[in-house]
């Protein structure tokens, strides 16, 4: 099994309401650290309510998704004293979680300004990388300081996520089994790890409604790998096409139908 990031269990939801999030924002310990804004009270009701980003929250904190365009966002993360440090570390991987498995989000970016290490050190925890350094300079703590554009694909995610490596390791032996009732005796490849990570990603997607990401996401891998592609029968209820027969993802295990 590879070592990277495990599934978290902090509880994470999507809000359309901006009373929460602009609270957090308005706190004296948390308004400080809000980069390239105006003084005085924030007010990010109109992100909010623009329905092409997406705002998550939990108990201590909130990212906030803005759509840059389609599939890419940036990310603003606003965390509480009593949620910095762990509980922040694993609200970010749910979220990230979250975005990659349920949006339609190919990649995430943030923007750090430079002095910023709580976010800096954040992002990079949870996998992002230094693209380039923001041409425009922002305002942050009283100073005029460069920003650092740092930047996560689902590719990158996917690749670091022991999560997904157990839910592909847990579909392919359940096709296994199906092989076995249906009689089918020669087994399709070897163990792969990263098959088993783009494999689980593929179905959790599938079972998010998200069939047709899936299908790209696994036929990307399964192109540049040589492999057999699959192809994408019904969306609802989601079936693919594959080596063994149709397979019907169900909620929490497949079917070989066909």
């Amino acid at each position: 099994m590879p070592k990277g990031l495990l599934k978290s269990d902090v509880r994470v939801w999507r809000e359309t309401d901006a009373v929460g999030v602009n609270a957090i924002l308005n706190n004296s310990t948390v308004r400080p650290w809000v980069a390239d804004v105006a003084d005085g009270p924030l007010d990010v009701s109109a992100s909010v309510a623009n329905q092409d980003n997406i705002l998550l929250m939990g108990k201590y904190g909130a990212i906030f998704f803005l759509c840059v365009m389609p599939g890419t966002y940036e990310c603003h993360t606003q965390i509480l004293p009593s949620g910095r440090g762990q509980w922040a570390f694993e609200f970010a991987i749910a979220t990230l979680d979250w975005m990659f498995a349920r949006s339609n989000a190919w990649e995430i970016t943030t923007r750090v300004p430079a002095g910023h290490l709580g976010a800096l050190t954040l992002a990079r925890s949870v996998g992002f990388r230094h693209e380039f350094t923001s041409m425009e300079p922002c305002k942050f703590r009283g100073k005029v300081v460069q920003a650092s554009i740092l930047r996560l694909g689902i590719h990158e995610w996917v690749a670091q996520s022991e999560c997904y490596f157990q839910l592909g390791e847990t579909l392919h032996d359940q096709m296994a089994a199906e092989a076995d009732r249906l009689g089918i005796t020669a087994r399709p490849h070897a163990e792969d790890v990263y098959h088993d990570q783009i494999a689980g990603l593929a179905i959790e997607l599938a079972r998010y409604g998200l069939i047709v990401k899936g299908s790209i996401v696994y036929n990307r891998w399964a192109i540049l790998a040589r492999h057999r592609t699959i192809s994408m029968v019904s969306k609802e209820p989601p079936v693919v096409g594959m080596d063994l027969g149709h397979m019907r993802i169900k909620e929490t295990g497949i079917e070989i139908v066909a």
